[in-house]
This record gives structure tokens, sequence and C-alpha cells, in this order.
């Protein structure tokens, strides 16, 4: 039995894929697995149209997300089965549209007419399952964009059964299926029109229900993923995490580093020494600065030693005087700078 692979969103190049994929396989048997949010409806038409004529027995199984387009591709199998945590979407269709008010009627008539083959196309299979579902309910249905999850699609005859999951689908993966299309709604309803669990709900409850030992084989299947450097660092790093300390101090010591432990510190401790880095700071510049004013002292103790030629007693003096009282100024300022950083208040 041959297996082909639909993950990706339905256009051109899915619809060349599958098309090549069933001229290999030649008649014989084929599963075809489909993981997509949807996309052209015209090639999820042709895509349907290839499986419903190809000679072999098909059975198509949806998982993660099959919605849209996707939908009418997984339904013309011969056997429709959907994953147990699969989510499956029906819509009308549409289209993006530009133009007068007679081209935007155009377009409508033309979305109408779609959307009417997608309801013919819905019908004759759920009268094929077996449904009792009326067009006026799938028609309902359609309007509101409703989501149906593997149980409910089985339920209403969208599918011929649900297939127990081996590992949980990646809900990241799914979501983003989902998301890439911009869904018009994240309330569904079923035909019967009770209300059920939204869209997000039904995510974490799935979330919910990934036990440790799936995680455990997610973990597993990575591993087989990963190529012989991958593998390598990782044993590396799990080989550090298990050293003991003396074995760390070696091969620290031995790559030139020295290793020290570090105590952690509360908030205050922390606050504290941020506060003493930022004093230290502001003691440098102080120190600084009363060098500078040192400086200034000597210079001027020497003026009073060493008279200038030109110069009478009286006006030495007086220049001598007027220097300290600048360097004296300088100082008193030098002090209230200091008293400020301290915190001290001036009188």
């Amino acid at each position: 039995m041959k297996k082909i692979e639909l993950y990706s969103e339905i256009d051109y190049w899915a619809f060349n894929q599958l098309n090549s994929e069933l001229k290999e396989a030649d008649g014989q048997d084929v599963e075809i697995y489909i993981k997509s949010g949807g996309g052209a409806t015209f090639e999820g038409f042709a895509m349907a149209s290839l499986i419903s004529d190809y000679s072999g027995n098909v059975k198509t199984i949806g998982i993660g997300v099959v919605a849209s387009a996707a939908t009418t591709i997984l339904m013309a199998g011969d056997e429709i089965v959907l994953d147990e945590d699969c989510m499956f979407m029906i819509h009308n269709a549409w289209t993006w549209a530009a133009g007068d008010k007679d081209e935007l009627r155009k377009q409508a008539e033309i979305v109408e007419k779609v959307t009417k083959q997608i309801e013919d196309f819905y019908m004759r299979n759920l009268e094929s399952n077996g449904s009792e579902l009326t067009r006026e309910e799938l028609t309902t249905m359609m309007d509101e964009e409703t989501w149906l999850t593997a149980q409910e699609a089985l339920n209403l005859g969208f599918i011929t059964s649900i297939k127990k999951a081996q590992k949980k689908s990646d809900p990241v993966a799914i979501m983003a299926s989902i998301n890439k299309f911009n869904y018009k709604n994240l309330n569904f309803k079923m035909s019967n029109k009770k209300k059920t669990k939204s869209l997000t709900a039904r995510f974490f409850d799935f979330l919910n229900g990934i036990s440790e030992e799936d995680i455990k084989a997610m973990k597993e299947e990575e591993a087989k993923n990963m190529d012989d450097d991958d593998k390598q660092n990782m044993d590396e790093d799990d080989k550090k995490k298990s050293m003991t300390k003396e074995e760390l101090e070696a091969l620290a010591k031995e790559n030139g580093y020295e290793l020290v432990e570090v105590e952690d510190m509360d908030e205050d401790e922390e606050k504290k020494n941020m506060d003493d880095d930022d004093n230290q700071e502001v003691a440098n510049e102080l120190k600084n600065e009363l060098e500078s004013l040192k400086a200034k002292l000597a210079e001027m103790e020497e003026r009073k030693v060493v008279a200038a030629p030109s110069a009478s007693k009286t006006k030495k003096r007086k220049r001598v005087k007027t220097g300290l009282e600048n360097v004296s100024a300088d100082i008193i300022k030098l002090f209230n700078k200091a008293g400020k950083a301290a915190g001290i208040k001036e009188n």
C-alpha cells in the first residue's frame, strides 16, 4: 500500500503532487494523509476528482486539521477517517474583490454559485454515508463556519470512522494552520443549534490531555531526527550537567577559567550593592575635583612667596586674597555637592 502525504495549502503544487503520486501508485491501494487549513476551492475539487477516478482503493486520513477546501479531498476517499484529535471545518466560499458596484455584484454571484457547488458536493457524500443531515442544516453550518471534532463529524456523516491517535498531534502546528487563513469566528455550533465548546477551549482540553509518556515519545522522535553534530552537542551538555563540582573545576582550569560560586542575593541586598556602586562613582568624581582644588591652593601659596617684579605689595596681596577667595568658594561648593550625594541637607 502506498502512502501519500498532503501537508500543505491546497493549491496548484498540491494538485501536481497528488496527480504525480497517484500515477506512481498505478492502481495499488493508497492511504492519503491530509493536514491542511484549506486553500483554492477549484484545486480542491480537482484533487477530489483525481481520487474518485483512481482505480485502486483510497483511504483518506485527516490529521491535525482538515478545513475548507481540504475537506473536499478528504471526503472523496472510499474510506474517510479522522484522527481522534483532528478538527474538521466547513464554511461558504469566499474571495477578494475590488471594483465598482456592478463588478462587486458579479463577484458575489460567482461566490454564491461556488458555495452551491460545495453544498452539492457535501450532500452527495453525506447521503452516500447514510447521513440524515438536511440541506437546510448544512447551509446553516456553512453560513456559521462550523468546526467539528472527529466524533461530531462522524455523528453527522462527514466521515466513516475515527482513528485512535498513536501520538498526539503538534498543537502549535494545528493552531498555525488554522490562524493562517483568518477564519471568521471562534464560536462553533452544531446543526441542532446547541452551543458547543469554542475551538480555544477544545484546544486547551487537548493540551491538558498530553501525558508524560507523550512528551517522552516526542523527545525520542526529535532525537531520531537529529544529525550527528546535534547529538554530540546534546551529549556534551548532558555530560556537563552530570559532572561533580571537582570535575567542573578541573574542566574550567583546563580552559583557563576559575570556577566561582555565586550566592543568590535578595532584592534589598542587590539594591544596596547597586547604591554602593553609585556612591563609589560619586566619591571618585569628588576626589578628582578635590585634587584639582589642592593644585590651585598650592599655586596660590607659591604666589604669596614669589611676587611679580612689576607689582606693588598691595596689588600682590590683593591678587593673592582674591585667588584664595575663589578657591575657598570652590571648596564650599565641593563640600555642598558631597553633602547632597550623602543625603545631607544644606543649613
